[in-house]
Parts: C-alpha cells; structure tokens; sequence
C-alpha cells in the first residue's frame, strides 16, 4: 500500500482506496488485464474429434449399407468413437488438475 495525490483536492490517499476520504472523489485505477489458460492440451482435443468423426462415419455407414458385415462394421466404428470420446473427455478431466 503506497500514498498517492487525489486528483481532485492533492491530498494524500492510500492506493488502495475507491475514493477520496476528503473530497469523495473517484479514484481512478489502470485496467487490471486478466489472462486465461486453456489446460486442455492439443492431445485430447484431437482424440476427442477423431473420436467424433469415427461416430459419424459409423453412424453413416452403419444407415446407408443393407444388412450383413458392413452394417455390423458400422455399428463397431460408432462404438470405437463413442470409446475414444469418452477417453479423451477423461483424459483432459485428469491432467487439468
């Protein structure tokens, strides 16, 4: 905590105030810059969309093939996208911290 002049009256205030104890006048203070950080690497990003577009392929192969093993591999894609979502969603919840 410093002593700085009001600018209104030049009496000495704390830095600290909101406003002048003499005057009452506002005490103008420099915007505070407030930083954020994205913990979630590039790593799991990736997993989680490589993990969505295997769904949606499963999903598309899985409606437009007929019957039979096409439609089974289909059905196995949209699970294994389902699995490596889920994974990386973990994944990025334990090493956030």
């Amino acid at each position: 905590m410093s002593l700085v002049a009001c600018s209104e009256c030049a009496k000495q205030i704390s830095d600290k105030a909101a406003a002048c104890p003499h005057c009452g006048a506002p005490i103008a203070r420099p915007l505070e810059h407030t930083v954020t950080t994205q913990t979630t690497s590039k790593k799991f990003k990736l997993q989680e969309l490589a993990g969505v577009m295997l769904l949606i392929v499963g999903m598309l192969i899985a409606i437009i093939a007929g019957t039979g093993g096409v439609r089974l591999t289909g059905a196995i894609m949209m699970a294994g996208g389902v699995v490596i979502y889920i994974s990386a969603r973990v994944g990025a919840w334990w090493h956030s911290g």
